[in-house]
């Protein structure tokens, strides 16, 4: 009987062990890098969503790129209207991750009101390349996420 007792302990006692070690690797899969890297992308998107100063979140290439988009949607007369998100970020090297733009909830309104039919890939994974804590280079793989 004794030895039933410690046997079920010692199961018990394993099983416990590898629950631990598979909430350790679950956690570790998603670090500190990783969750701000996706919290400067969405702060990012929100940023460019209401028109505000987008140096606080890109720099060089990326912030170059970003504001001659915003430029030619003024002049082109264009609202945006909807939600960008970044999510399912991944680091692969230091300063490096991929993420899933997902553009589905913006839309684009010309002058007179107008909803644009835009062809594109609603949710595609995107390359961000990150210099001081601000995104330096965002490249669209245009593949669907």
């Amino acid at each position: 009987m004794d030895n039933l007792i410690r046997k079920t302990r010692d199961v018990a006692s394993f099983s416990a062990m590898r629950i631990s070690l598979v909430l350790v690797l679950l956690l570790a899969g998603c670090s500190n890098s990783t969750q701000t890297a996706e919290a400067v992308l969405n702060d990012y998107a929100l940023a460019a969503a209401s028109s505000a100063d987008l140096s606080s979140y890109l720099t060089g290439p990326a912030l170059e790129s970003a504001n001659q988009s915003a430029e030619l949607i003024r002049e082109l007369g264009l609202t945006s209207y909807g939600a960008t998100h970044f999510s399912r970020t991944t680091e692969l090297a230091p300063d490096l991750y991929q993420s899933c733009l997902d553009v589905s909830e913006t839309s684009f309104r010309d002058g007179y009101g107008d909803l644009l039919e835009l062809e594109r890939v609603e949710r595609q994974l995107v390359e961000a390349k990150f210099s001081d804590g601000k995104v330096s280079n965002l490249e669209l793989l245009g593949a669907p996420c």
